[in-house]
């Protein structure tokens, strides 16, 4: 069993989140998961080749647009 899934079973158990909201949790820690490790590796990057502080000004710019931009979005 994967983490999210234990972490919103029992978010169920404890009465903070409802049933049907239990696949919306679980996706938006996948998508929390996705973005550190997006931040994570533009970090590592810029401090390996000694551009961290370009590597918070990619971070600052390109993660918000990224939530902006467009693609295919599926119901």
């Amino acid at each position: 069993m994967r983490w999210n899934t234990r972490v919103t079973r029992k978010l169920t158990e404890d009465g903070i989140i409802r049933e049907e909201d239990i696949d919306i949790v679980e996706y938006g820690f996948a998508c929390m998961v996705s973005n550190f490790i997006g931040i994570g590796v533009t970090f590592i990057m810029g401090s390996v080749f000694g551009d961290v502080l370009e590597a918070i000004i990619l971070c600052c710019m390109v993660f918000p647009l990224r939530k902006c931009a467009g693609g295919f979005h599926a119901d």
